[in-house]
């Protein structure tokens, strides 16, 4: 895997695809259809989404964010976008950062 910064316009389409619940396949693995909010966005402070649309609205108040940095996770062998982590409430004179968004 590897992390690059999130570019909404870029990757809104492959993550809307990763995270609403239709079949998807990644190397040897499947998954079958499932339901997104249960196993994605149960514990998200938004989501799931029925459109791409949606989803970058969301993602776009990520990157925006003063005190954070909205990272794409991709697998690095396919470039294939699989995911989000958000590196927030960036505090650096406490040396405090937060992961969330995951």
């Amino acid at each position: 895997m590897s992390l690059v910064p999130l570019d909404v316009e870029r990757d809104v389409e492959a993550l809307h695809a990763a995270s609403d619940g239709s079949p998807a396949s990644w190397g040897e693995r499947r998954v079958e259809a499932y339901d997104p909010d249960d196993v994605v966005w149960r514990y998200m402070p938004a989501g799931p989404f029925r459109d791409a649309a949606g989803l970058a609205g969301y993602l776009e108040t990520l990157v925006a964010a003063p005190d954070g940095l909205c990272l794409c996770v991709t697998d690095a062998s396919s470039g294939r976008r699989l995911g989000v982590v958000n590196y927030q409430a960036n505090q650096p004179e406490h040396l405090k950062i937060e992961l969330g968004g995951i």
